[in-house]
Parts: C-alpha cells; structure tokens; sequence
C-alpha cells in the first residue's frame, strides 16, 4: 500500500497533501493532472468558471481592459489601447521608424499599445480614435480630440493620418 497505491490528482481539481478526495479547481486558476495547488491564469487572461484542466482554457482579456491574477482588473488607461489578452492599464510597444507611421499595418495588427500617431484614446479604448478632419497628431499618446492639432496652411490632413 502507501504511496505505490496513490493515484494522480485528475485534472480539473487539486490535491493538497495527505488527500483522500479532490478539491475542485477554483475561479482565476486552472489545474492539470498532479496539481496540489491551483495555478493562476497567466497574466493577460481571466476565468470565470471552476475545473479549468489547462492554461490555454483561460480566456484572453477583453477589449478595452486588462487582465491580472486570473481574472479582469480594470480599464486601460487614457492614451494606450488595449484590444485583447493584455496584463497592464499602460501596455507599451517600440516600433520601429518605419512602423510608427505605418497605421494601417502595424498599429492595426497588435493587440495593444501607446494611442498611435494620429489618434486618441480615452480611458477602456479598445480600437484608437481618429484625428478628425483638418487635425493632426505625430506624435504617440493621444487621450482626447483636444491632443489632434490643427492642419498647417498648405497641406491637407485626412483623419487618422499622423502627418500632412
């Protein structure tokens, strides 16, 4: 008998030493085979639910907010945006020269950052505003329209773009 007759905690609980009958996995943690403690969802994610088996059953953070200890923790913050599976108010990203301006490509493909050239984030922005017409923002960090200055005489400035 002894430890040759133990069996493998099951997936979906936890077993903490000298046990005789598993716990179920607890809301924010997950639980595979052999757990004796719950583990957290990793950051950028959330769980709702009991006997979570696995990591990846942790769902991504939603839109507009961020994710820590297994479960939702608030709204990003004014000037970042934050699209999915993110684990900070203030996700941070460094793009390159050429991706700093590159709007429709880079800044569309991440799932969160710094409010890009050209537009604004309010507080829980999930999708950055636009400049709008006759406005213009080169620069990162935008969290009202009153960031978006005014079209320089000459030039003509389409919403979103960063620069003339």
């Amino acid at each position: 008998h002894g430890a040759a007759s133990c069996l493998a905690c099951p997936a979906g609980a936890f077993c903490p030493g000298n046990s005789t009958a598993p716990g179920d996995c607890p809301v924010y943690h997950y639980c595979p085979q052999g757990t004796s403690k719950p583990l957290l969802c990793p950051a950028g994610t959330y769980n709702y639910n009991v006997n979570l088996t696995d990591a990846a059953d942790c769902s991504p953070c939603t839109k507009g907010n961020y994710c820590v200890d297994g479960r939702v923790s608030g709204e990003c913050s004014a000037a970042y945006f934050c699209r999915s599976g993110m684990s900070t108010p203030t996700p941070m990203v460094y793009p390159t020269v050429t991706e700093m301006y590159d709007i429709d490509g880079y800044w569309m493909s991440i799932d969160g950052g710094q409010c890009p050239p050209g537009h604004y984030c309010g507080n829980g922005t999930f999708d950055p505003a636009s400049c709008e017409n006759k406005t213009i923002r080169a620069d990162t960090h935008g969290v009202s329209a009153d960031d978006c200055g005014g079209c320089p005489a000459g030039f003509i400035c389409y919403p979103g773009n960063p620069v003339p």
